[in-house]
């Protein structure tokens, strides 16, 4: 996938491939810098194929037809690589696109950087070894049956085991 021309299509303007267009990833946004330099990042280039997923947060330059407004528009990227239009966008037609977007920018940016701690946080799931599953489901058997009170949910422990093999292992 070539993240610049993605990032043109998920922004939806109607960019003309012809005219100038831009992408950049937006890190952060630093208001005592003027105009566009305010959002400070990295341009994405053309053909670029090797993109972190990670939430991040962009900004798409799309000029259209001629006659039209160039369209500024936030596009962001969640945590699995899917990459959304926002409805944080201006236009050219008067002086001030940066200024005009820059609240939601910033919190679009805030809630990339709250996902990608979220994410960071989130346990990493582990694989049970089958011989555990397999431990585990013939004691929760083994108690159902016999009403042994060693287990006091058999029914409980069977289920999990059962969930696990189907969503983790497939099975």
């Amino acid at each position: 996938m070539d993240l610049y021309l993605a990032l043109l299509v998920t922004a939806g303007d109607g960019a003309d491939l012809h005219q100038k267009n831009w992408a950049k990833y937006v890190y952060m946004v630093n208001p005592e810098l003027p105009g566009g330099y305010m959002y400070v990042g990295d341009f994405v280039r053309t053909g670029s194929i090797e993109v972190e997923i990670q939430p991040t947060v962009f900004i798409v330059y799309s000029t259209p037809a001629a006659g039209e407004p160039a369209i500024y528009r936030a596009v962001v990227m969640d945590a699995d690589g899917e990459l959304r239009r926002t409805d944080v966008w201006t236009d050219d037609s008067r002086p001030g696109w940066a200024l005009r977007i820059r609240e939601g920018m910033i919190t679009l940016l805030a809630r990339a950087e709250m996902d990608a701690d979220l994410r960071a946080a989130a346990p990493t799931p582990t694989t049970i070894p089958r011989e555990t599953l397999a431990f585990l489901r013939s004691e929760a058997l083994t108690a159902m049956e016999t009403g042994d009170d060693v287990l006091v949910y058999p029914d409980i422990l069977l289920t999990l085991v059962e969930y696990y093999e189907e969503t983790v292992l497939g099975r």
